[in-house]
Parts: structure tokens; sequence; C-alpha cells
């Protein structure tokens, strides 16, 4: 069976080796890219939620998160405190979401 749920952790430890050498530019837009790429390939795989852990900070990522995909046909919201604590959104991806509620 296919998941249901896509899980992608975006902080920089777990995107990178090292960030030694990387601006805090270079570092958003490649957490940017990798959110991006996850969900793509979410869409086409047919998975119709995704979390992206973004974590507690000053906002940045997850402001930045909401601006890049808001382009795209999903819905996003705070994920579930319960499940994954604060810092992490939660995206419903319209097409794929409706074929398996």
């Amino acid at each position: 069976p296919k998941p249901q749920i896509l899980i992608v952790d975006l902080h920089a430890h777990e995107l990178f080796v090292t960030t030694k050498g990387m601006s805090k530019h270079d570092i958003l837009t490649a957490q940017l890219d990798a959110a991006r790429k996850k969900l793509e390939y979410a869409i086409v795989m047919k998975i119709p939620r995704l979390i992206l852990i973004h974590g507690i900070g000053k906002g940045k990522l997850r402001d930045a998160l909401y601006q890049t995909l808001k382009h795209y046909p999903v819905s996003m919201q705070e994920a579930s405190y319960r499940e994954f604590g604060r810092g992490a959104v939660e995206v419903k991806i319209f097409q794929n979401y409706k074929a398996h509620s």
C-alpha cells in the first residue's frame, strides 16, 4: 500500500553534513528547495499529506514555507501538536486527499 503521509525534517542538520561556509540565505533557500521537491514527489506519488518539520525559531522558515507553498494546490495548517510538537506544518494535497477521504 501507498503511504498516506510523508514526514520531512527541514532542520539544517538533517539536510546537510555541515553548514560551514553557508549563509543563512543559502540554508533557507536549500530548505525551501527540499520542501518543494518533497511536495512535488508527494503529488506525483499520490500521497495525500505531507508534514514539514521546520522547528521553532524566529518563524522565517515557517513563513517562507507558507509563501512558497501557497502556489500549489494544497491547504496548510499547523501540524498536530500531540504528534509533532510545535514547529511543524501539515500540507494536504487537494487532488490526492480527495482520492483517499
